[in-house]
């Protein structure tokens, strides 16, 4: 046994690379800023416009009619709207949606740069498809009325920062704006107007339960030749909301537009009445049916509104309905309801309960019907089929 002692041969110690400084995120090309500092620097300014976004919309959009005032004929839904008093304009409801639905849109792109700045396709597309919308749903718009809107959208962005609005902020916004201009333009220049007659098939579109807020899809509906709508237009069937429909719907560029009634409108079920006349008076802007049907260019088209959930308006209990769907005619091609059949695009969200009608499924197949149309189960909408009937719920709502 040795008494010396002896150590292993220590091993040289390691240099520490030190940690790389993280880069900042790239940019897409198609962005008008330097780098992600610009880009982050617009998105904190735009944090306080979005807090305060209904009293930004509208400083905006009533600087827009101050200074374009012409402009107020091209949107229906501001015919009624005294723009001569900025304080009157900005109280009306319709003044105050169309106002936000602008602002919104520049929102919409400013959340998609946020979320993905080094490809900003999303923020384009939303842009083109606004553009497009305007092409074909506004009349006598001009593409040189988006650029209208850059000094109102700077004054309302001076006016809510303040003495932060320096050079570097209009600089920020002037450049986002021209970056909104860009796609708006393009998306005006290469929409398709309304469809024509001559064409080889006719395009039929569907929507259902729209609830008061068509207004908020308008530019996502495609275009078409036909446009069906199956119910729940309104919250309730009051006048206010119908007047309201009937504009926007108006706008749309089908030829033809089929509505049937929902169980929230109320009063349309009363056959005969004052209180249904008043209200089938407003629809000026499309074809209503009730349990009746409609030829286009050899399509045969019923609609009819009943529905067996009860304490609504078109309620009738599901002994009897049978004989509601009794009149649907043998060669109808598109039948339009509102409830879905039993089975098909009629799950609700509790516990996957089926809301559908067995008797009106029935009245389906018993028939040799091409598509059924409906809406009411908001959270089944979809397309399913039989191998005969292709079933369709359209809701837009989706709870």
């Amino acid at each position: 046994m040795g008494s010396g002692s002896s150590s292993a041969k220590k091993a040289p110690p390691k240099e520490e690379k030190p940690p790389e400084a993280e880069q900042p995120p790239q940019t897409d090309p198609r962005l008008p800023y330097a780098n992600f500092r610009e880009v982050f620097t617009l998105k904190n300014f735009w944090k306080t416009i979005r807090r305060n976004d209904k009293e930004c919309a509208k400083k905006m959009f009533a600087e827009y009619l101050k200074q374009q005032s012409e402009n107020k004929a091209k949107y229906g839904r501001l015919k009624n709207v005294d723009v001569s008093s900025i304080d009157a304009a900005c109280s009306d409801p319709a003044f105050e949606a169309m106002a936000q639905n602008y602002l919104k849109v520049f929102d919409d792109v400013i959340g998609a740069i946020e979320e993905k700045p080094a490809d900003v396709q999303a923020a384009c597309d939303r842009l083109m498809s606004v553009g497009k919308m305007h092409r074909n749903k506004v009349p006598g718009m001009d593409g040189s009325q988006f650029q209208q809107l850059e000094e109102p959208f700077l004054f309302m962005v001076q006016d809510v920062l303040q003495d932060r609005f320096n050079e570097k902020a209009e600089t920020l916004f002037r450049k986002f704006f021209q970056f909104c201009l860009k796609f708006l333009l393009e998306g005006f220049s290469n929409a398709v107007n309304s469809p024509g007659t001559d064409g080889k098939y006719l395009k039929f579109v569907v929507i259902s339960d729209t609830h008061q807020q068509l207004d908020q899809i308008m530019d996502r509906i495609p275009d078409g030749d036909v446009l069906l709508h199956c119910g729940d237009f309104t919250n309730f069937g009051g006048l206010a909301a119908i007047t309201e429909f009937n504009d926007l719907i108006g706008q749309l560029p089908h030829r033809h537009k089929i509505v049937i009634p929902g169980n929230h409108e109320g009063g349309f079920h009363l056959t005969g009445s004052n209180f249904q006349k008043k209200r089938l008076e407003l629809l000026t802007n499309c074809r209503v049916l009730l349990d009746e049907s409609i030829k286009i260019e050899g399509i045969k088209i019923y609609g009819s509104s009943w529905h067996i959930l009860p304490g609504f308006s078109f309620y009738v209990k599901q002994s009897e309905i049978g004989k509601m769907w009794a009149k649907i005619p043998r060669d109808t091609n598109i039948l339009m309801t509102h409830e879905p059949p039993k089975g098909y695009c009629d799950m609700g969200r509790r516990g996957g309960q089926t809301y559908g009608d067995v008797e009106l499924l029935k009245a389906v197949q018993a028939r040799n019907i091409d598509f059924h149309v409906f809406g009411h189960i908001h959270e089944s909408y979809g397309v399913m089929s039989d191998g005969k009937t292709i079933f369709m719920n359209a809701a837009q709502c989706d709870q």
